[in-house]
């Protein structure tokens, strides 16, 4: 939770909602995927296998993947504006 709302306090909440959705949408499109990519071997995931399961240190990246990504897009937004 600290993670989603404290670049809201450094750069104001406008930008912080527009980071957190555009590391949502990262974290969807690209993390996640290759995630899975990379727990399968490197071999694209068959349409009727089922997902790897994902482990611990696995979460724990992609929230720091999330969170860099949300953290980057804060301080960026403001620049755009």
């Amino acid at each position: 939770m600290l993670t989603a709302i404290a670049p809201g306090f450094m750069f104001g909440w406008p930008a912080c909602i527009a980071a957190l959705m555009i590391a949502s949408l990262a974290s969807f499109l690209v993390y996640v995927p290759l995630t899975a990519l990379a727990l399968n071997s490197g071999q694209p995931l068959a349409e009727d296998a089922p997902a790897p399961a994902l482990t611990a240190p696995t979460y724990a990246a992609l929230l720091a993947l999330w969170a860099t990504t949300a953290w980057l897009a804060a301080s960026m937004v403001p620049l755009l504006g």
